[in-house]
């Protein structure tokens, strides 16, 4: 009897051990029974565009971090990220309807940061529906293990990779780089008024967590959260979304703080 309880024991500490060596992330993780949904179709690809997704996917990914969302590989080179999104199969049957529900509105925002911000966002690559994209990711996880993922059958998006926005602004603060800075925090004001302006909202606008930077471009890189509203140029919610950045810029360099407030007020 001894023997059996310390198997078991054992058993799941083992279990526990691998589940967080390896950030909780299994295939099964990943793997759907999603039915198709015409609302989650965007354009297919053009010839050029197709070629340039393939040659992307062509390298492995590795294993990079996890949200609620998704779990989220970066690639060979640095430039990109692939985003795998979760479904959890062990739901009980009163819980499944509202997941699905979540799925779809999750789905939905990653259509609109496709279809209508896909250059303030960086996704480049958008698969919501099973297909018959006939291409095999080298997938490798946090403990370096290698999956082949047939990519037809799986949720995912593909998106430029990028350096968070504070640490980006810290960064050439640092290096003195303040005309980067300048610039970056410009686009940013701009960035924010041109969504405002298409009349899409942000139920979770954190610009220290869901905004990134390559060179001095700024993107979203959180993109599940977004939802329709009616077009309109809101500067209030603009000094709402940035209040704390004012805070973070005027302790380290006001020049910046006063910068930000400058272009807003251009608005």
């Amino acid at each position: 009897m001894l023997k059996i309880t310390l198997f078991i024991v054992c058993f799941f500490v083992t279990a526990r051990f691998c589940k967080n060596q390896t950030g909780k992330f299994t295939v099964h993780r990943i793997t759907s029974n999603l039915k198709y949904n015409p609302a989650w179709e965007v354009a297919p690809l053009s010839s050029k565009e197709q070629t340039e997704i393939r040659k992307i996917l062509s390298q492995p990914f590795s294993y990079l971090s996890k949200g609620v969302q998704s779990f989220v590989f970066a690639s060979e080179d640095g430039q990109y990220v692939i985003k795998f999104f979760r479904h959890d199969h062990l739901s009980p049957p009163f819980w499944r309807s509202k997941k699905e529900t979540r799925h779809h509105k999750d789905f939905l925002s990653y259509k609109i940061a496709y279809e209508s911000l896909r250059q303030e966002t960086g996704v480049v690559f958008l698969h919501l529906n099973k297909s018959d994209f006939n291409q095999t990711l080298d997938l490798v996880d946090k403990i370096g293990i290698h999956h082949p993922i047939p990519l037809g059958r799986y949720e995912f998006l593909v998106q430029k990779r990028a350096s968070l926005l504070y640490n980006a602004l810290d960064e050439m603060i640092q290096a003195r780089r303040l005309d980067d800075a300048k610039e970056t925090l410009t686009k940013l004001v701009h960035l924010l008024a041109h969504r405002s302006q298409l009349g899409i909202f942000d139920k979770d606008p954190d610009l220290n967590t869901n905004f990134g930077v390559i060179g001095t471009d700024p993107l979203q890189i959180d993109v599940g959260r977004f939802r329709k509203i009616s077009p309109k140029l809101d500067k209030n919610e603009i000094i709402r979304i940035t209040d704390h950045l004012h805070q973070h810029l005027m302790q380290r360099c006001p020049e910046l703080d006063e910068h930000l407030k400058t272009q807003i007020e251009k608005l």
